[in-house]
């Protein structure tokens, strides 16, 4: 049995949520996330083909929308990731503290590039309107 690393395990889960939980050995938690995730892209779909209005009048009972709904769920869209990756990060801690495993890997520079795919994750979701 190979140990899991957390920040891949937070990694995976930043760029689509359930997949961390998966590798770390949750799996029912990482296949409820998945499927939420896809949820949330078909509602994200949704929201580009049609009007946000009608969209959040049809979905969601807000008519007229206001500021704060769109701040409530421009707000979930960029916290619910992070809470979603920590767990996941500890999902993986547990089960190597479980089955008494070690990581092998150095810590700096992989570090260093899981820290730069994440700003890149959040820049081009930022750029992109998803935040």
């Amino acid at each position: 049995m190979d140990p899991k690393e957390p920040l891949l395990a937070m990694l995976l889960d930043f760029f689509y949520w359930g997949l961390g939980h998966w590798y770390a050995g949750c799996r029912k938690l990482g296949a409820v996330l998945m499927l939420a995730q896809a949820a949330w892209l078909g509602l994200l779909y949704l929201w580009i083909r049609i009007d946000p209005a009608v969209f959040l009048s049809l979905f969601l009972n807000f008519y007229p929308p206001r500021k704060s709904h769109v701040l409530f769920l421009s707000v979930l869209r960029l916290v619910l990731p992070v809470v979603v990756a920590i767990h996941a990060y500890l999902c993986a801690e547990r089960f190597n503290q479980e089955h008494r495993l070690q990581r092998i890997i150095p810590f700096g520079p992989r570090t260093v590039f899981i820290v730069g795919m994440l700003v890149c994750y959040l820049f081009l979701n930022a750029n992109l309107g998803l935040f």
